[in-house]
């Protein structure tokens, strides 16, 4: 017959082991949808390479090209909206190619087409279409001029001129 002390120090054991089981359980079920999430962008990744391969061997306009890509990235990286903007032929100013229907502006909107918005909801989005970005003016400007990433974190609203 077991003392009072083995069989205390085998229960001890016992639970230990049985803590750590569920610990490794907890962990695996975290590598396995860590795993998930890798093959899911990245077939999201091959997915866009292919659709660009695909429309680059095609007679494809320029704009078609602009949404493609836009589109793509907004969907490999699961966000609400995106743009696409370039410079114009002389490098001063940055125009808008492509932007999404959700995208946030990325630019200070004036007052003027805020109340116009009121009215007229097209007017953000023609207003942002439209204007040529500055280098400096706002997140892409900014972006631009400084030749360096910005990275936002959630919440972070700030446009800066």
């Amino acid at each position: 017959m077991l003392t009072p002390f083995f069989s205390g120090l085998f229960i001890v054991s016992w639970l230990y082991f049985f803590l750590l089981s569920i610990r490794q359980k907890k962990q695996l079920t975290k590598l396995d949808k860590e795993l998930t999430d890798l093959k899911t962008e990245e077939a999201r990744v091959f997915d866009f390479l292919h659709g660009l391969g695909e429309a680059f061997s095609s007679d494809i306009r320029t704009e078609e090209l602009h949404s493609l890509i836009v589109k793509s990235v907004v969907r490999i990286l699961d966000t609400a909206g995106g743009s696409l903007y370039s410079t114009d032929r002389q490098g001063a100013y940055l125009i808008s190619r492509y932007i999404t229907e959700d995208c946030p502006p990325v630019i200070q909107v004036p007052e003027h087409i805020l109340k116009q918005v009121e009215l007229t909801p097209q007017a953000l989005q023609s207003y942002i279409r439209l204007h040529s970005i500055a280098p400096g003016e706002g997140l892409v400007g900014q972006v631009w001029r400084d030749r360096q990433p910005l990275m936002l974190g959630l919440g972070d609203h700030r446009l800066e001129s």
